[in-house]
C-alpha cells in the first residue's frame, strides 16, 4: 500500500504534534503540581530535571532500539510511553503527592519524548517526499 505525499505530510504533522501537545500539557500544569507537592523552587528544579534525564536517555538509546525493531515500531511504542508517562505524572502528583514519583514519571515521559523525536526524524529521511 502506498500513500500519497499529502497523506505522508499529514501523518508527519500529527506525529510531531502529539509529543508537542503532551509536553505543553505538562508545562502548563507545573505551577499546580508545585503547589500540590508544596515543593520549593529548588525541588521543582530537580523534579523537572527528570524530564531532561529521560530525554537524554531516550536520545542516546533510540538508535539501538530503532536498529532492532524499526522506526515505525519505536514511534508507536513511544506514543504509548508518552501517554502513560503523562498520566503517571498527574496520578503521582494528585493522589500520591510524591515528588520522587513525579520525577520518575517525568523520566519515563522524557524517555518516550526523546526516542520518538529521533525515530520520526529517521523515518522522515527514509521516506521519499
Amino acid at each position: 500500500m502506498t500513500i500519497s505525499t499529502k497523506q505522508w505530510q499529514y501523518a508527519l504533522f500529527t506525529l510531531f504534534l502529539v509529543p508537542g501537545l503532551s509536553l505543553s500539557t505538562w508545562i502548563s500544569r507545573t505551577p499546580n503540581i508545585r503547589d500540590t507537592l508544596q515543593a520549593s523552587t529548588s525541588l521543582m528544579g530537580w523534579i523537572i530535571f527528570g524530564l531532561a534525564c529521560g530525554s537524554l536517555i531516550g536520545l542516546l538509546t533510540a538508535n539501538g532500539l530503532i536498529g532492532r525493531v524499526g522506526t515505525k515500531s519505536v514511534i508507536v511504542m513511544c506514543l504509548f510511553v508518552i501517554c502513560i508517562g503523562l498520566m503517571t505524572i498527574g496520578i503521582s502528583a494528585t493522589f500520591f503527592k510524591s515528588a520522587l514519583l513525579v520525577f520518575l514519571s517525568l523520566v519515563f515521559f522524557g524517555l518516550g519524548f526523546g526516542m520518538i523525536e529521533v525515530a520520526i526524524n529517521i523515518e522522515l529521511h527514509l521516506q521519499p517526499l
